[in-house]
């Protein structure tokens, strides 16, 4: 029941879309989007300060989305079987 964003998801929703490529070329998958240094994102084509923050905002925006999501879920299913 997750919400499941992939690295194209945020790419797009952020403007970045034209670089997918590169990501995909380097085999980057969202959970590595947390790891990435200023130095790799700017090999990646992230290449100004304003789109590594609206990057890391977004993954940091969806990684708590996520999480709330699988929190939701598994409170919901002991719920069921504590029933």
């Amino acid at each position: 029941m997750a919400v499941r964003k992939t690295v194209e998801n945020v790419l797009q929703e952020i403007g970045l879309y034209a670089l997918l490529g590169n990501f995909v070329g380097q085999k980057i998958e969202f959970d590595s989007l947390t790891h990435l240094s200023d130095t790799e994102l700017g090999r990646l084509g992230v290449t100004t300060i304003g789109d590594r923050v609206r990057l890391r905002e977004k993954v940091r925006e969806v990684g708590q989305l996520q999480d709330n999501s699988v929190s939701r879920w598994v409170k919901y299913n002991l719920q069921l079987y504590q029933s």
